[in-house]
C-alpha cells in the first residue's frame, strides 16, 4: 500500500520475506517507491518511467488503475523483470494505491528469445508451468508441452495436428474463433497479449487464464508460439491480497478509534420476568465513525481478535464496567477468550473494582464455552476468584454445546443464558420448548437462575414466564441502546 506521496506504508508477508532476501527490493516501509521510480526514468529506464507517470497520474484522481512492467535493475545480471498492477484504495486513511507485484522474468526471457528452435523451445517448455503451444501458419498444433495437457484435458497426442479452435472455446463466443484476438495476431503476424481472459476446456469447464501469443521472427512457415497461464492461483493470490488489505485497513481503523476514544458501550436491559422490572444492563460495545455512524461488533471484532488489539478493548470495556458498578448500576460484560485466557486478567479486574470502589455483585461476567475451552486451566482460575470476590457469573449461549454441561460441575456460575436459538421460535418450534423446559430443570437442580437470550414479543415472554425462567432480555424487552438511554435512564 502506498500513501498519497507514493511512499510504501503497508506490505504483506510474501512482500516482506522477499524483502529481507533481495538487497534491491524498493518496496520496503518508508521507502518511496514512486521516487525511486522517477530516480531510475532520469536515466533512461523507459518502464520505470512509465510506472512513474502512472502513479503520478492515479494520486492526481486522472486514472484509476495501471498494469505494466519493469526492469528490477538493467545493470545487474541476470536481469529480474517484474510486472505490476496498482488499484486506487478508496478507504479513508493514509492509504491511496494497492500496488500488486509479481515475477515475469520467465515470460520475458521467452518474449524475447521468441524461441527460435524446437530444441530450445523444448528445453524452456520443459521448465514451464505455463501452457505452451506452437502453431503452424495454419493455425495447428505442431507442438505441445506437459503443461497443456494438464491445463487443456488433452493428451499431447491428441493436440498435435489440431487446430486451437478444435482444443478451446474462448467464453462467450464459442463459434466465432477466426473473430479472436489470438486467430487475428496469429493471421497478422502480431504479437498479443491477454489478460483476464477464459477458456473452455474440453469437457466444458471454464479455465481462468492470460496468454501472450509471438510471432517467430525468420521462420518460412510464419509459426507462432503461445502461452497461457492458469490464473486461478494468481485470482486467488489476488483475493488473499485483497483480504490483507482490508485487513490493514480494519487494523488502522481499529488503532485510530482507540486513540481518539471513539469507542462506546450500549445497554440492553434483563428483567425479571416475574415483575418485569429491570434487574441488569449487559453491556455491548460498539465503534464510532467519524461521521457519527456507528461499527457493530461483527465489523470490527475479528480483526481486533486477529490483531491482539481486543485487549486492549477487554481491558477498556472492564474499566467502564467497574465505573458503573461504582455508581450503583448492576451491569454484565463479555470477555473475548483471548482475554479470559490472560494470566494478568484477574490483577485488571479486581485493579478495575477497587479503583471505582464498586461492589462486585453490581458487576457480572458472561463466559462462553468457545472462551473457557481456549485455556481452561487460566479460564477456571480467574473464574473461581472472580465468583470469590462477588461478582456473579454467567453461562452465556447455553445449550449449543456439549462442554457447558460439564462446567456445572466445576464452575461457580450463578446463571444459565439459555441460547436465543432455543428460544426465538418458542412458539412454534415444539423442541425449542422441550430444550428450553429441560434447561429450565437443569439449572434448578443445580440451584442456578435462568436468563432467556433472544424474546422478541409479549406470546414468548409469556412462554417463558410459564415455563419457570427467571430474567429475559431481547428485542421484545429492549433494543441495545445508549447508555444515557438505557443504564442512566433506568435509575
Amino acid at each position: 500500500m502506498l500513501d498519497a506521496s507514493g511512499t510504501t506504508i503497508a506490505v504483506n508477508a510474501a512482500l516482506e520475506r522477499f524483502a529481507r532476501d533481495d538487497p534491491l527490493c524498493e518496496l520496503r516501509p518508508g521507502v518511496s517507491f514512486l521516487a525511486r521510480c522517477e530516480e531510475r526514468a532520469v536515466a533512461g529506464d523507459a518502464g520505470r518511467a512509465a510506472l512513474a507517470r502512472a502513479l503520478r497520474a492515479m494520486l492526481s484522481g486522472e486514472r484509476e488503475s495501471f498494469s505494466g512492467r519493469y526492469a528490477q535493475d538493467p545493470a545487474v545480471r541476470p536481469a529480474r523483470w517484474f510486472g505490476v498492477r496498482a488499484t486506487l484504495f478508496a478507504s479513508g486513511g493514509p492509504g491511496r494505491i494497492v500496488l500488486r507485484r509479481y515475477d515475469t522474468t520467465a515470460q520475458v526471457e521467452l518474449e524475447s528469445e521468441h524461441v527460435r528452435a524446437t530444441s530450445e523451445l523444448r528445453a524452456v517448455a520443459d521448465s514451464m508451468g505455463d501452457a505452451l503451444l506452437k502453431l503452424d501458419e495454419a493455425g495447428h498444433v505442431t507442438y505441445v508441452n506437459a503443461a497443456a495437457e494438464r491445463m487443456l484435458g488433452w493428451s499431447v497426442e491428441d493436440m498435435r495436428g489440431r487446430t486451437l479452435h478444435e482444443l478451446v472455446h474462448f467464453y462467450g463466443t464459442p463459434h466465432a474463433m477466426e473473430q479472436c484476438p489470438l486467430a487475428r495476431g496469429h493471421r497478422a503476424r502480431e504479437a498479443v497479449r491477454v489478460n483476464d481472459d477464459v477458456f473452455v476446456r474440453r469437457d466444458g469447464t471454464g479455465l481462468a487464464v492470460s496468454w501472450v501469443l509471438t510471432p517467430l521472427q525468420g521462420e518460412a512457415d510464419s509459426s507462432s508460439v503461445l502461452v497461457v497461464s492458469d490464473d486461478a492461483g494468481a485470482r486467488a493470490a489476488e483475493q488473499r491480497l485483497r483480504a490483507e488489505t482490508d485487513e490493514l485497513a480494519q487494523v488502522r481503523d481499529l488503532h485510530e478509534a482507540l486513540q481518539e476514544q471513539r469507542f462506546e458501550l450500549f445497554g440492553q436491559p434483563i428483567i425479571d420476568v416475574a415483575t418485569g422490572a429491570v434487574v441488569s444492563h449487559e453491556l455491548l460495545l460498539r465503534m464510532r465513525e467519524r461521521d457519527g455512524g456507528l461499527r457493530l461488533p461483527g465489523m470490527f471484532l475479528p480483526a481486533a481478535e486477529r490483531s491482539g488489539l481486543i485487549l486492549e478493548l477487554d481491558r477498556w470495556v472492564i474499566g467502564e464496567a467497574a465505573r458503573m458498578a461504582g455508581e450503583g448500576h448492576h451491569v454484565e460484560l463479555n470477555l473475548s477468550a483471548a482475554s479470559l485466557g490472560d494470566p494478568a486478567l484477574y490483577d485488571v479486574f479486581s485493579e478495575a473494582l477497587h479503583e471505582h470502589a464498586a461492589r462486585p455483585e453490581c458487576l457480572g461476567v458472561e463466559l462462553t464455552e468457545t472462551a473457557i475451552m481456549r485455556d481452561e486451566e487460566i479460564a477456571e482460575a480467574f473464574i473461581e476468584r472472580v465468583g470469590a470476590l462477588g461478582c456473579e457469573l454467567a453461562l452465556d449461549d447455553f445449550g449449543t454445546g456439549f462442554g457447558g454441561f460439564g462446567y456445572l460441575k466445576s464452575l461457580p456460575v450463578d446463571y444459565l443464558k439459555i441460547d436465543v436459538e432455543f428460544v426465538r421460535d418458542l412458539r412454534t418450534n415444539v423442541a425449542s420448548r422441550h430444550v428450553v423446559q429441560a434447561l429450565v430443570g437443569l439449572a434448578s437442580s443445580f440451584g442456578l437462575r435462568t436468563v432467556a437470550e433472544g424474546v422478541e414479543d409479549e406470546e414468548t415472554l409469556d412462554m417463558v414466564r410459564d415455563m419457570g425462567v427467571d430474567h429475559a432480555q431481547g428485542y421484545g424487552i429492549g433494543r441495545p441502546g445508549p447508555l444515557a438511554e438505557t443504564v442512566y435512564s433506568a435509575v
